[in-house]
């Protein structure tokens, strides 16, 4: 086994077992490394990039049903936020910042949550409720789709852990992360749809910066999707 690492950044103190068994899972992956599938693994995690979203959304908000858009668009932009919420707040290291070999991408942000596990997660559960209880009328095919959008979050989290550039630990909780997200979009879709219909135009308003104020305070070191939020529900 790796040996065990602590790291201590700022009071953070990192057990060394779970970086060392991550570490050994990576290079399990990696004893399949070939330029082929390391070029495929990228392209599989831009399929996990936030510009992928955006684009599905606005396909679905302009071209077929806003308020099914809105949701889902909302769904991912808090995800996204989240995220980087939780990686500024544990600040954990990726596992190439151990053993710089493991690195076949690297990333700019911190490792834990792992971002593209926790929003593809979000998004193609959202999609596949989405598809399979509005837009697809035949019962037949939701079992494909939602085992289609399984497959594509159990892929995107695995070219992560082949790319190196996350823990296993990091993708098991940015997937948690995303069920948290998701059972409370479930439960508070419709109350909240009720009162912001009911309140009008100047409450929700209101209600849209004020969550985006509190939003950059909480993460003043990215402020974009704060104002993509903003501008999303305005």
């Amino acid at each position: 086994m790796s040996e065990g690492i602590i790291i201590t950044r700022a009071g953070d103190t990192v057990l060394p077992a779970i970086y060392g068994w991550g570490i050994d899972v990576i290079k399990v992956i990696q004893s399949i490394e070939s330029p082929f599938l390391t070029s495929l693994m990228k392209f599989i995690s831009s399929v996990g990039n936030e510009n992928f979203y955006i684009l599905i959304i606005m396909l679905v908000f302009w071209c077929w049903n806003e308020k099914k858009g809105f949701l889902l668009g909302l769904a991912v932009i808090v995800s996204g936020w989240t995220n980087s919420f939780l990686k500024v707040l544990f600040d954990h290291p990726r596992p190439y910042e151990f053993e710089p070999a493991l690195g076949l991408a690297f990333e700019p942000t911190r490792g834990f949550p792992s971002g593209h596990a926790q929003n593809s997660m979000t998004f193609w559960i959202a999609l596949a409720f989405i598809l399979s209880y509005s837009l697809v009328k035949r019962k037949n095919l939701r079992p494909l789709i939602w085992g289609f959008s399984g497959f594509v979050i159990l892929l995107i989290g695995f070219s992560r852990l082949y790319l190196g550039v996350h823990f296993p630990t990091d993708v098991f909780f940015g997937w948690l992360a995303s069920l948290i997200i998701l059972a409370a979009f479930y439960f508070l879709e419709k109350p909240a749809a009720d009162f912001f219909t009911r309140s009008g135009k100047r409450p929700q308003r209101i209600c849209a910066a004020a969550a985006v104020l509190l939003m950059n305070v909480l993460l003043p070191q990215d402020t974009s999707l704060a104002g993509l939020l903003l501008g999303f529900t305005i």
